[in-house]
């Protein structure tokens, strides 16, 4: 992943001039019966900066087509000695086949920010 991006924190923008990022990482799923594991590792330059990202994703499935996946999730970021680490638990269920609904709370203790976050997905396969 590369390009330019604003530094930001939240919904604010903390420098108008977009910075140069370069990024490379390898993710990793595994489904096993109704339990999902996926886990993601980036590193790379941020803003000039040496960085680095973690991401792991648990979910587990309940009802007929696992229509409702119950998840926890941990996100660690890194740049130039500075680290936050992220911790969210919630809720995806599927409404139909191409809408999904997502309800999560997030905590972010080095910021002492907490939040909830609801998401719509919509889904659809493009022709060939």
């Amino acid at each position: 992943m590369g390009g330019k991006t604003l530094d930001t924190m939240g919904y604010m923008v903390m420098d108008d001039d977009p910075k140069d990022a370069l990024l490379g990482g390898v993710d990793f799923a595994w489904n096993h019966d109704r339990v999902e594991h996926r886990a993601e590792f980036d590193v790379g330059r941020k803003n000039e900066m040496a960085a680095a990202a973690f991401f792991y994703r648990i979910g587990y499935n309940l009802f007929d087509e696992n229509r409702m996946k119950l998840e926890g999730q941990y996100a660690w970021t890194k740049q130039e000695g500075a680290s936050a680490g992220m911790t969210g638990f919630g809720a995806t269920y599927k409404i139909s086949s191409s809408l999904a609904a997502r309800a999560m709370y997030q905590r972010e203790r080095e910021m002492n920010d907490n939040r909830v976050v609801f998401q719509l997905y919509y889904y659809r396969l493009w022709p060939r």
